[in-house]
């Protein structure tokens, strides 16, 4: 299956993911320096830089990764796989507080999958709708490409 010519690696997520990875990223380095530090601020670093490399991992892994047989939706403790065949669509939709956040919508009327990885802030802009909107439209157009080669 052609990927539109993105490596086979690529995550479908938000801008804002990946903020929160790279903070998180940054904050792992800050704490596991303070560890280096002889010091008070050592015992924390200890305790925290492991907590911190242990949210941080999964903050990179969340999102979308498309193969010739479906997706995989990546979400902070769990993913799922999902075969082509099963998926009916992508969309934006709300979840919880927050208004525009990825689904996977099923078929057979099975419970949607909540994609973390594509979700923005609490704001309820355009702007924050078409972040969302942008990976949405691309996993629509692969599974599109999918439904034409199950066709021919």
């Amino acid at each position: 299956m052609n990927h539109g010519g993105r490596a086979r690696s690529h995550v479908y997520r938000t801008i804002g993911t990946v903020h929160a990875a790279v903070a998180s990223s940054v904050m792992t380095l800050g704490w596991v320096v303070l560890a280096l530090i002889p010091g008070r601020a050592e015992i924390a670093g200890y305790v925290c830089a492991p907590l911190f490399a242990a949210w941080t991992w999964p903050a990179w892994r969340m999102g979308v990764r498309v193969d010739t047989e479906g997706v995989k939706v990546t979400g902070y403790l769990v993913t799922k796989r999902v075969y082509w065949r099963d998926v009916e669509r992508f969309a934006v939709l709300p979840a919880g507080p927050y208004p525009y956040v990825g689904h996977l919508i099923r078929t057979g009327g099975r419970r949607p999958i909540v994609i973390m990885g594509i979700s923005t802030g609490r704001g309820k802009t355009e702007k924050h709708r078409l972040e969302a909107q942008r990976p949405i439209d691309e996993l629509n157009e692969q599974l599109v490409r999918w439904q034409a080669q199950e066709t021919t």
